[in-house]
């Protein structure tokens, strides 16, 4: 009597095809699920449960990519700038303020307020003293570059203001000869005004008869 054969059971097959993940999703981020319900006239994969998984749109770029984009597109190219920083010596008892001189100094559209202040200073010779004025105010923001501040836009509106204790001999000198000038002159204008004659008040002449007729 031949032997009964044994069933045979299929063995499943092994899903050998190698998943290919696009490059520029992050890990982990390759599916989503975007429905709970199968729907046959959209594409995709459905899972156990019948949810529909379907993978990331296509990216142009990865956000890495587009940040840096976006950041070069936002920098504005670099040129020089040359500005003109009048050095003024200021104290709080009222008296005029006295100008100092006039410093040129060549930097660029990046550099910083920070570092103008200090090539003001420098240029000077007033070593760490000295607060920079731009059209009489003082900058806010240290970090700010000559574009973003508005100093390309009125490169002579600065002024370096320092104590009037450290004024040098010439400009003390300049502002006394000065302030003689104005006193002189003020005494000028006393005098000639007091030597005219004192103003008289119009008054309408009276009407009479013989002007009538």
């Amino acid at each position: 009597m031949a032997a009964v054969s044994e069933a045979r059971v299929p063995q499943p097959i092994k899903n050998r095809r190698r998943r290919i993940v696009c490059p520029t999703l992050q890990p982990g981020e390759e599916l989503r699920k975007v429905r709970t319900h199968s729907d046959p006239s959209i594409p995709g994969k459905s899972d156990a449960a019948g949810r529909l998984i379907m993978p990331f749109p296509p990216s142009t770029s990865s956000p890495a990519r587009s940040d840096s984009r976006n950041s070069t597109e936002s920098r504005t190219p670099e040129y020089a700038v040359s500005v003109s920083v009048r050095v003024m010596y200021f104290s709080r008892d009222g008296a005029q303020a006295d100008n100092g001189e006039l410093l040129n100094i060549s930097v660029l559209s990046t550099t910083t307020v920070e570092a103008l202040l200090h090539k003001a200073r420098e240029a000077a010779g007033v070593g760490s003293k000295g607060k920079l004025l731009f059209q009489m105010r003082p900058l806010p923001d240290l970090n700010q570059n000559m574009e973003t501040s508005g100093i390309t836009a009125e490169p002579q509106a600065l002024h370096l203001l320092l104590s009037r204790r450290l004024r040098p001999p010439e400009v003390a000198s300049r502002a006394a000869s000065v302030a003689a000038e104005i006193s002189t002159a003020m005494e000028l204008a006393a005098a000639e005004a007091a030597s005219r004659p004192p103003r008289q008040k119009w008054r309408p002449e009276e009407e009479t008869p013989e002007s009538l007729s």
